[in-house]
């Protein structure tokens, strides 16, 4: 069966931690070719009175919490509404910059909800993809045919439709924001952070991108996977598109993989090819842990190791001719110290480095610190996978009405063997059905809300206050409605 893709876009009410709850989520659906199945389509989120929205978020999106609270779906509603859409068999997830964000809201999302956060991901056919990376990979090798737009062009048009405007923008090199992209390529984009017009604005970058770099796209797609990526770098050198990379290398790296990280198999080292290896070489088990991820001093610095995840669509091309040299030469990178750096790693030596390396990994794993317990709706990535036990609970959770949830909780059919999930059901439930709480889950969900809540109480109002006088008239209606929805949580919550 032929793969379709999903293209979404969250506007969340905030970009950090827990702030990342939804406001609004929007998507529709493509073939392979970028023909349209159906219509676009806007879902939103009901906010849960135990949270604040982040006031820049609102500025931003011009989205207020009363708005979803009245338009919105509860969040398990929503949440399995969204869930179902990226889970239909054979649906490639994908949007633009949705493996760093958009993906992580609806892990933590379908977390927070009793879904599995991961299998749409890869069950049924399902995968997910993200045309970011191939933008700037378009962009670092293949640049012709593209306008790209230069920040200082762009950035001070954003700014100035903006109500929170950033007092000092960096005007430098080009701009990727996809508003600019978009604009900059005759393409129609009407309302910027409106998920909709976002889903569909890249949709007709990727058409653009297609159609100018079939190659390119072709190629990049069907080397998506981890298991593709795997074997690009397994068979040496490798040009790697990265954004952590930096905009003056071209976000560029000729890099070799020397080991795989042993107690996570997703993450794999790279060696920059443009340093020379020697010192990797002499280096000693027990120094890994510092010269690799810890030192910043300049008399002992770090080493150019890199970690790239292999499943999260990296673009990797074992083909080192994909960088031209005149591509090369505007990014400062000097092809013929690549190659001859590569071959010192022979293979008696890359044998050697990976014991090394894979030594000083475990000896630093004995000595890590356990992290100290997250808060149950931050706790996805902390809590570990699910014993089998737990897999089934987390699934009967999921169908079941509030009602029936409630009844099978007090009867003892609903236990668990991590207590995290204990903590996130008496959320899930006085979040999603709070009438079905007995009078001591209400006092102990009302004590727990109160001790996340109470502490931001003072530094929250404050932030508004400030925004208040910085955005004046433009930012008024926003922050009155701000103001109104946290003073209704305190009142709530008794603080």
């Amino acid at each position: 069966m032929s793969n379709t893709f999903y293209w979404h876009d969250y506007e969340t009410f905030g970009l950090r931690g827990d702030e990342r709850r939804p406001s609004q989520f929007a998507g529709v659906r493509t073939d392979e070719n970028l023909n349209f199945i159906g219509e676009g389509e806007v879902l939103y989120c009901r906010p849960n009175r135990d949270f604040l929205p982040s006031p820049e978020s609102c500025l931003l999106t011009g989205i207020i919490p009363q708005y979803c609270e009245e338009n919105g779906l509860p969040e398990n509603e929503f949440a399995r509404a969204v869930f179902a859409r990226l889970s239909e068999p054979d649906t490639i997830g994908i949007g633009y910059n949705n493996l760093s964000f958009d993906d992580e809201v609806s892990r933590f999302l379908f977390w927070r909800n009793f879904l599995p956060p991961y299998t749409r991901e890869y069950s049924a056919g399902c995968s997910r993809w993200d045309l970011y990376p191939i933008t700037l990979a378009v962009w670092a090798l293949r640049p012709e045919g593209i306008e790209w737009p230069l920040r200082k062009d762009w950035i001070p048009k954003l700014e100035a439709k903006r109500i929170l405007k950033d007092e000092n923008p960096d005007l430098d090199g080009h701009t990727f924001k996809l508003e600019c992209l978009t604009a900059a390529n005759g393409i129609s984009h009407e309302k910027a952070h409106d998920a909709l017009s976002d889903v569909y604005g890249t949709v007709a970058l990727a058409g653009l991108i297609r159609k100018t770099k079939p190659k390119l796209w072709q190629w990049a797609f069907k080397h998506r996977g981890k298991q593709a990526v795997i074997e690009e770098l397994n068979r040496g050198p490798v040009v790697w598109v990265d954004s952590h990379i930096g905009q003056t290398h071209g976000y560029l790296k000729c890099a070799l993989k020397i080991a795989a990280m042993p107690h996570d198999p997703n993450r794999v080292l790279l060696w920059d090819l443009e340093r020379d290896p020697e010192e990797l070489f002499t280096l000693r088990s027990e120094d890994v842990e510092r010269r690799i991820f810890t030192s910043g001093d300049e008399n002992d610095p770090r080493l150019p190791v890199y970690t790239l995840r292999v499943n999260k669509c990296p673009f990797v091309c074992s083909h080192l001719g994909v960088l031209s040299g005149g591509q090369a030469e505007k990014f400062g990178i000097d092809l013929e110290a690549v190659k001859r750096n590569a071959e010192k790693f022979t293979p008696e030596r890359m044998s050697e480095v990976t014991a090394m390396l894979i030594a000083g990994l475990e000896e630093a794993h004995e000595k890590e610190i356990p992290e100290p317990e997250q808060d149950p709706d931050e706790a996805l990535y902390s809590s570990g996978f699910p014993s089998r036990s737990d897999s089934r609970m987390v699934e009967k959770v999921s169908g079941l009405t509030g009602e029936a949830l409630a009844e099978s909780y007090h009867e003892g059919r609903i236990h668990f063997d991590n207590p995290v999930y204990d903590q996130l059901l008496l959320r899930y439930r006085a979040r999603n059905f709070p009438e079905t709480l007995t009078d001591d889950e209400r006092t102990l969900w009302l004590h727990d809300a109160k001790q996340r809540i109470e502490g931001r109480k003072d530094s929250y109002v404050e932030t508004l206050d400030q925004l208040a006088v910085r955005t004046g008239e433009q930012g008024r209606p926003i922050l009155s409605a701000l103001y109104d929805w946290s003073r209704g949580v305190f009142r709530d919550l008794g603080i």
